[in-house]
């Protein structure tokens, strides 16, 4: 897929400024989140539509503090790819799962056995890490851009 990487930053950049609830963000800015968890996918994985999901899983929350992972997949439809929207999309429900609030077996059952369960599960352990009120990064967009071109151009399943 051919990404337009200053249309996703600019979308990015509709978070700043934007109040998250402190009680699970203690870095209370969805934009300064976001920064957090792209730079902790890009550390560990290669997987473009991976780290894509990372970097935009919030950013619904620019229109919708509810629901905002569906708003993600409306402002993000077209940008990017099934799988990425799919791992927005689904964000959410990984921690019901895990934390046992996902009742209906049905349920449980297409959410792992979905292909990209366990990148689900990576994209959940970066959103729960990406939680520092005092992380030392700052927002280089051209650095940043010029990292996700380097990775689209490579193999989109790499290894983690």
């Amino acid at each position: 897929m051919n990404y337009d990487f200053d249309k996703l930053l600019n979308i990015l950049e509709t978070l700043k400024g934007i109040e998250i609830r402190e009680d699970y963000h203690p870095e209370k800015d969805a934009f300064f989140h976001s920064l957090q968890i792209v730079y902790n996918a890009m550390r560990e994985s290669k997987d473009i539509e991976l780290i894509l999901a990372a970097m935009m899983h919030d950013v619904g929350k620019a229109i919708s503090k509810h629901d905002h992972e569906k708003v993600a997949v409306e402002i993000l439809q077209g940008l990017l790819t099934d799988k990425s929207l799919w791992l927005i999309e689904n964000h959410m429900r990984v921690w019901y799962f895990v934390e046992g609030k996902m009742i209906r077996l049905q349920k449980i059952n297409d959410l792992v056995s979905n292909e990209w369960f366990s990148d689900l599960v990576f994209l959940a352990r970066w959103d729960k890490m990406s939680r520092k009120a005092d992380f030392p990064g700052c927002y280089d967009r051209e650095k940043i851009k010029a990292k996700l071109e380097e990775m689209s151009k490579g193999e989109t399943n790499a290894n983690k």
